[in-house]
């Protein structure tokens, strides 16, 4: 009867563990998608004429332009969805500050 209980013991545990690891897991990809979601919604509200790059004219009337040469990977002049993500995930203070905000 002993072993009976300590196998259903262990059983119980090991289903509750995976169960967890599962819902960290679910929890940890809802969050990413929800950061990811977020990051598209700024690039969107600064990309006024929606031609998929930010310019300079469009990150100064965001208030990036501070950041602008930083962000501007590939030096073309603008910053497109790839290099904002990329800064965005690099420092993700800087897009919660005012000056991202009032692109919005």
């Amino acid at each position: 009867m002993k072993k009976l209980t300590l196998a259903t013991v262990i059983a119980f545990t090991a289903a509750f563990t995976a169960a967890g690891t599962a819902l960290a897991g679910e929890q940890s990809m809802s969050m990413d998608m929800e950061k990811d979601k977020n990051i598209s919604s700024k690039f969107d509200a600064l990309d006024k004429n929606g031609d998929q790059t930010i310019s300079k004219m469009e990150a100064s009337e965001g208030h990036i332009s501070n950041y602008f040469v930083a962000i501007d990977k590939d030096n073309d002049q603008a910053i497109n969805r790839q290099e904002f993500s990329s800064f965005a995930e690099s420092y993700p203070t800087l897009l919660n500050q005012n000056e991202m905000e009032e692109a919005e």
